[in-house]
Protein backbone atom coordinates (compact mmCIF):
# COMPACT_ATOMS: atom_id res chain seq x y z
CA UNK A 1 0.00 0.00 0.00
CA UNK A 2 0.95 3.55 -0.67
CA UNK A 3 1.24 4.21 3.17
CA UNK A 4 3.53 1.27 3.93
CA UNK A 5 5.88 2.69 1.00
CA UNK A 6 5.72 5.80 2.57
CA UNK A 7 6.91 4.61 5.86
CA UNK A 8 9.53 2.53 4.15
CA UNK A 9 10.70 6.03 2.57
CA UNK A 10 10.71 7.61 6.08
CA UNK A 11 12.54 4.84 6.96
CA UNK A 12 15.39 5.17 4.52
CA UNK A 13 15.82 8.43 5.24
CA UNK A 14 16.51 8.23 8.60
CA UNK A 15 19.05 5.51 7.98
CA UNK A 16 20.70 7.87 5.62
CA UNK A 17 21.50 9.67 8.49
CA UNK A 18 18.50 12.41 7.22
CA UNK A 19 17.03 12.75 10.76
CA UNK A 20 15.17 16.35 10.22
CA UNK A 21 13.59 15.53 6.88
CA UNK A 22 12.70 12.02 7.63
CA UNK A 23 11.17 13.34 11.72
CA UNK A 24 9.15 15.90 9.12
CA UNK A 25 7.87 13.57 6.97
CA UNK A 26 6.83 11.62 10.01
CA UNK A 27 5.17 13.98 11.48
CA UNK A 28 2.87 15.00 8.25
CA UNK A 29 2.41 11.18 8.50
CA UNK A 30 1.17 11.15 11.20
CA UNK A 31 -1.14 13.67 10.76
CA UNK A 32 -3.17 11.21 8.52
CA UNK A 33 -2.27 7.74 10.40
CA UNK A 34 -2.14 9.48 14.14
CA UNK A 35 -2.11 5.38 15.84
CA UNK A 36 0.69 4.19 13.74
CA UNK A 37 3.17 2.78 15.61
CA UNK A 38 5.88 2.51 12.97
CA UNK A 39 5.59 5.57 12.55
CA UNK A 40 5.38 6.83 16.44
CA UNK A 41 8.81 4.70 17.05
CA UNK A 42 10.11 6.32 13.88
CA UNK A 43 9.51 9.57 15.29
CA UNK A 44 10.67 8.77 18.51
CA UNK A 45 14.12 7.32 16.73
CA UNK A 46 14.71 10.57 15.10
CA UNK A 47 13.97 12.67 17.72
CA UNK A 48 16.61 10.44 19.65
CA UNK A 49 19.09 11.13 16.41
CA UNK A 50 18.63 14.79 17.10
CA UNK A 51 19.12 14.59 20.92
CA UNK A 52 15.38 15.96 21.14
CA UNK A 53 15.01 13.54 24.29
CA UNK A 54 11.39 14.91 25.51
CA UNK A 55 10.34 14.72 21.97
CA UNK A 56 11.33 11.21 22.15
CA UNK A 57 9.92 10.18 25.05
CA UNK A 58 6.43 11.65 23.97
CA UNK A 59 6.79 9.55 21.10
CA UNK A 60 7.41 6.43 23.00
CA UNK A 61 4.49 7.36 25.69
CA UNK A 62 2.03 7.10 22.60
CA UNK A 63 3.48 4.00 20.99
CA UNK A 64 2.48 2.51 24.57
CA UNK A 65 -0.91 3.86 24.72
CA UNK A 66 -1.51 2.15 21.54
CA UNK A 67 0.39 -1.26 22.77
CA UNK A 68 0.44 -0.92 26.88
CA UNK A 69 2.41 -4.27 26.23
CA UNK A 70 5.23 -2.65 23.62
CA UNK A 71 8.69 -3.44 25.41
CA UNK A 72 10.62 -1.92 23.08
CA UNK A 73 8.61 1.53 23.49
CA UNK A 74 10.08 1.26 27.33
CA UNK A 75 13.21 0.41 26.34
CA UNK A 76 13.72 3.01 23.66
CA UNK A 77 11.65 5.80 26.65
CA UNK A 78 14.56 4.06 29.36
CA UNK A 79 17.03 5.10 26.41
CA UNK A 80 15.78 8.62 26.24
CA UNK A 81 15.65 8.73 30.23
CA UNK A 82 19.12 8.28 30.40
CA UNK A 83 20.01 10.25 27.92
CA UNK A 84 18.21 13.25 29.81
CA UNK A 85 20.44 11.88 33.04
CA UNK A 86 16.98 10.74 34.51
CA UNK A 87 18.50 7.96 35.68
CA UNK A 88 15.44 6.58 38.28
CA UNK A 89 12.73 7.23 35.24
CA UNK A 90 14.84 5.13 32.98
CA UNK A 91 15.62 2.54 35.58
CA UNK A 92 11.51 2.16 35.68
CA UNK A 93 11.26 1.95 31.95
CA UNK A 94 13.66 -0.57 31.50
CA UNK A 95 12.09 -2.57 34.38
CA UNK A 96 8.78 -2.09 32.58
CA UNK A 97 10.47 -3.32 29.23
CA UNK A 98 11.73 -6.99 31.10
CA UNK A 99 8.49 -7.23 32.69
CA UNK A 100 6.78 -7.40 28.94
CA UNK A 101 9.87 -9.17 28.16
CA UNK A 102 11.95 -11.03 30.46
CA UNK A 103 14.55 -12.07 28.48
CA UNK A 104 15.39 -8.68 26.36
CA UNK A 105 18.94 -8.79 26.79
CA UNK A 106 19.54 -4.95 25.59
CA UNK A 107 17.15 -3.81 27.96
CA UNK A 108 18.46 -5.96 31.32
CA UNK A 109 22.26 -4.28 30.18
CA UNK A 110 21.07 -0.53 29.49
CA UNK A 111 19.37 -1.85 33.21
CA UNK A 112 22.83 -2.62 34.64
CA UNK A 113 24.05 0.69 33.26
CA UNK A 114 21.72 2.66 34.98
CA UNK A 115 21.82 1.25 38.54
CA UNK A 116 25.66 1.36 38.13
CA UNK A 117 25.43 5.27 37.13
CA UNK A 118 23.01 5.66 40.52
CA UNK A 119 25.57 4.18 42.52
CA UNK A 120 24.05 0.71 42.84
CA UNK A 121 26.37 -1.63 41.71
CA UNK A 122 25.37 -4.84 43.11
CA UNK A 123 21.79 -4.31 41.50
CA UNK A 124 23.99 -3.55 38.45
CA UNK A 125 25.35 -7.00 38.80
CA UNK A 126 22.37 -8.86 39.20
CA UNK A 127 21.06 -7.47 35.67
CA UNK A 128 24.46 -7.84 34.11
CA UNK A 129 24.37 -11.46 35.32
CA UNK A 130 20.58 -12.01 33.79
CA UNK A 131 21.60 -10.32 30.41
CA UNK A 132 24.42 -13.28 30.07
CA UNK A 133 22.24 -16.29 30.79
CA UNK A 134 20.11 -15.08 28.45
CA UNK A 135 22.73 -14.18 25.92
CA UNK A 136 26.60 -15.05 27.13
CA UNK A 137 28.09 -13.25 24.15
CA UNK A 138 26.56 -10.22 24.95
CA UNK A 139 29.82 -8.07 24.64
CA UNK A 140 28.28 -5.45 26.37
CA UNK A 141 27.30 -6.83 29.63
CA UNK A 142 30.64 -8.70 29.98
CA UNK A 143 32.55 -5.61 29.75
CA UNK A 144 29.99 -3.71 31.92
CA UNK A 145 30.43 -6.65 34.27
CA UNK A 146 34.00 -6.44 34.23
CA UNK A 147 34.11 -2.32 34.30
CA UNK A 148 32.65 -2.72 38.19
CA UNK A 149 34.97 -5.01 38.57
CA UNK A 150 38.05 -2.38 37.72
CA UNK A 151 36.39 0.43 38.36
CA UNK A 152 34.18 0.18 41.65
CA UNK A 153 36.01 -2.23 43.72
CA UNK A 154 39.61 -0.92 43.72
CA UNK A 155 37.76 2.45 45.14
CA UNK A 156 35.64 0.71 47.20
CA UNK A 157 37.55 -2.31 48.11
CA UNK A 158 34.25 -3.81 48.95
CA UNK A 159 35.43 -7.64 49.62
CA UNK A 160 31.25 -8.25 48.66
CA UNK A 161 31.00 -6.80 45.56
CA UNK A 162 34.66 -8.45 44.34
CA UNK A 163 32.97 -12.11 45.24
CA UNK A 164 29.85 -11.10 43.61
CA UNK A 165 31.90 -10.30 40.33
CA UNK A 166 33.80 -12.99 40.89
CA UNK A 167 30.94 -15.74 41.58
CA UNK A 168 28.93 -14.14 38.78
CA UNK A 169 31.89 -14.49 36.30
CA UNK A 170 32.59 -18.25 37.40
CA UNK A 171 28.40 -18.76 37.01
CA UNK A 172 28.50 -17.49 33.26
CA UNK A 173 32.07 -18.68 32.31
CA UNK A 174 30.44 -22.70 33.54
CA UNK A 175 27.19 -21.72 31.51
CA UNK A 176 29.30 -20.76 28.84
CA UNK A 177 31.48 -23.58 28.92
CA UNK A 178 28.76 -26.13 29.43
CA UNK A 179 26.86 -24.86 26.26
CA UNK A 180 29.76 -25.38 24.46
CA UNK A 181 30.60 -28.62 25.64
CA UNK A 182 26.88 -29.50 24.98
CA UNK A 183 26.90 -28.05 21.25
CA UNK A 184 30.42 -30.75 20.56
CA UNK A 185 28.19 -33.82 21.63
CA UNK A 186 25.98 -32.99 18.87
Amino acid sequence: SRGLGDVYKRQNLYSKGHLQEALSDTHRMLNTFPHSIALCNLAGACNMGLMKFDAAIGNYRKVIKINPDDAEAYYNMGVALAGMGDLSRAIEAYKQALNIMPNYAQASNNLGVALKDSGNPEAAIEAYKHVLMVQQDHDGAQSNLLDILTSYTPKNKNPHLIETVNQTINAVSYTHLRAHETREDL
